[in-house]
């Protein structure tokens, strides 16, 4: 009988141990089960469904290149730049992006949109870097001289300002959103856009008060002068605007536009000249017929007043009139 119990029990034993013993012999399958099992628990998610928090870990890298190649060969025209792009992900998210849906952006309207010149989709584990190359291309240095950001999808994402991307080799990354001379730079250019835009307002809003005796006694006075006698050291407002207004319509070849359906900013430069940056007033009925976006003012010229009394187009960098009323 005892016989009978020892043998019961040593095999009921038997399955037990080799089970115990194929454990340990296949930790690695046991390990890769494990992590199968937590890759399929990370969650992916496109960039902008990402919290404000999650996207603050999201490091973004813009290196611009200087494209000799692609440049006219004579020197007379600088070559263009192409912009390489590094993504580092150091959330617990697989994080997608459309590489279709970056843009380099100014939503004061002094700088052209540049849209991304790649395509595709872009996935990021957590911890993974990868970098795009020459994501965007042909871009000017002068665009580096001014406001703006890079972009993803809109204006809810901004990744990072442009403005001299190209003086650090190593790029420029998202902390000049927070700090630095970009970020100083950006709102500065933003408030003095906002001041200019409350004094132009109140300028209309002053001239729409004078008295009709107050206007014809300046129309006969200008009239009167004639254009060789202003002295361009000592313009009116008035008079800054009709000679700006002689090279702007010019532009305007297919529907008719008067003063009004622009803003004439004006500031005062480092040098104590004065600067008059033209903007679309798109809350004109004029314009509200071409169905321009009233949400938006986009700077279409800029010019400057040099010491010798002649008209400076900044954006062309060239004298456009010797005197006033050319």
């Amino acid at each position: 009988m005892k016989k009978i119990v020892t043998l019961l029990v040593i095999c009921l034993s038997l399955p037990l141990t080799a089970c115990q013993q194929n454990a340990k012999s296949n930790p690695a399958s046991s390990t890769a089960s494990s992590k199968s099992m937590r890759a399929s628990s990370v969650a992916t998610v496109a960039y902008s469904d990402l919290s404000a928090a999650q996207r603050a870990n999201v490091v973004f890298t813009f290196k611009p290149i200087y494209d000799i190649a692609s440049g006219d060969g004579s020197g007379n025209t600088p070559a263009p730049f192409i912009i390489d792009a590094t993504i580092k992900n150091n959330t617990k998210q697989i994080i997608t992006f459309d590489k279709s849906k970056f843009l380099m952006f100014d939503e004061l309207g002094k700088n052209p949109t540049i849209k991304s010149a790649q395509s595709g989709l872009l996935k990021l584990k957590p911890g993974e870097t990868n970098k795009i190359h020459s994501l965007y291309q042909n871009v000017g240095s002068q665009v580096f001289l001014g406001t703006g950001a890079f972009y993803y999808l809109n204006t809810d994402y901004k990744l990072a300002y442009f403005y001299n991307a190209p003086k650090d080799k190593k790029g420029v990354t998202s902390d000049n959103l927070k700090t630095g001379e970009a970020k100083d730079f950006n709102e500065q250019q933003a408030s003095n856009v906002k001041q200019a835009q409350s004094s132009s307002a109140t300028e209309n809003n002053d001239q729409a008060a004078a008295t009709s005796s107050d206007i014809a006694a300046d129309d006969q006075q200008q009239a009167t002068s004639g254009n060789s006698n202003v002295n361009v050291n000592n313009l009116t407002t008035q008079q800054v605007k009709d000679w700006v207004f002689l090279h702007v319509l010019p532009s305007y070849t297919t529907f008719h536009v008067t003063e009004s359906d622009f803003f004439f900013e004006t500031h005062f430069d480092d040098e104590g000249l004065l600067n008059i940056d033209v903007r679309e007033n798109h809350n004109s009925p004029t314009m509200r017929a071409q169905g321009a976006d009233p949400k938006v003012t986009p700077r279409i010229a800029a010019f400057k007043i040099t010491r010798d009394g002649q008209l400076y187009d900044t954006i062309r960098n060239q004298v456009v009139a010797t005197s006033y009323g050319q």
